[in-house]
């Protein structure tokens, strides 16, 4: 075999090898999963201040949120999350809630457990991202959450940290127009801690938002 067909035959091989690498970096894209701890065991305790409309504290009491349980989807881990601030499953259903690490961030999952059915599967907090970025989630896509800050800092019972900001809009689904806003909060995220603070405004009868909740991190665990 003469020089140019063994240099010809390298090429071809490396070529190959270097087309085979490129599919499998686009069919298993790495995930992120530093970014939010999502593990079994894994908990968060908050202290929650709930008010009325003129701004008086109605309640205020500490809560946990952990993750309890692991199953796959579509061949990949998801967490379901327990938590007493979970919307309440309608009359028809059995809902349970669910985390998941992906390439572009956390989504928040929703399965009705009796009918084997995946109600909802939306982006929750976005990563990596940057100031301004956008995007739709919630029931039908109909709620749009905005990065309004990456470098926020939050005091709490845990310490002092820098958050991402996360503002999520919550609009009235029976609105076609999709224009009524029902409410809005804030998320105050850190990479590698999870949520650390959490305010929710909602609109009184005649349009004028006023802060419903808050709750802000008290101490984590990780297992």
């Amino acid at each position: 075999m003469n020089k140019s067909i063994k240099l010809f035959l390298l090429y071809y091989l490396f070529s190959q090898l270097f087309l085979i690498a490129c599919k499998d970096n686009t069919v298993n894209p790495t995930i992120e999963s530093s970014f939010y701890p999502i593990s079994v065991g894994n908990s968060w305790e908050y202290n929650f201040k709930d008010y009325d409309s003129t701004g008086a504290l109605v309640y205020e009491g500490p809560f946990d949120e952990t993750f309890i349980y692991t199953r796959m989807k579509d061949g990949q881990p998801v967490y379901q999350f327990n938590s007493w601030l979970n919307p309440p499953s309608p009359a028809c259903c059995d809902y349970i809630y669910y985390f998941q690490n992906k390439t572009d961030g956390v989504h928040s999952l929703v399965s009705s457990d009796s009918t084997g059915y995946w109600v909802y599967d939306y982006l929750w907090y976005k990563y990596p991202c940057s100031k301004n970025d956008f995007f739709t989630n919630g029931r039908n896509d109909f709620d749009t959450t905005f990065v309004i800050s990456l470098n926020d800092t939050v005091v709490c019972g845990a310490g002092k940290f820098e958050c991402i900001v996360y503002k999520n809009i919550t609009r009235d689904f029976e609105d076609t127009t999709l224009t009524k806003i029902l409410g809005f909060a804030y998320i105050y995220v850190v990479k590698g801690i999870g949520k650390v603070k959490f305010e929710s405004y909602w609109g009184n009868s005649i349009g004028i938002f006023y802060k419903n909740n808050e709750y802000s991190l008290i101490s984590y665990t990780f297992k």
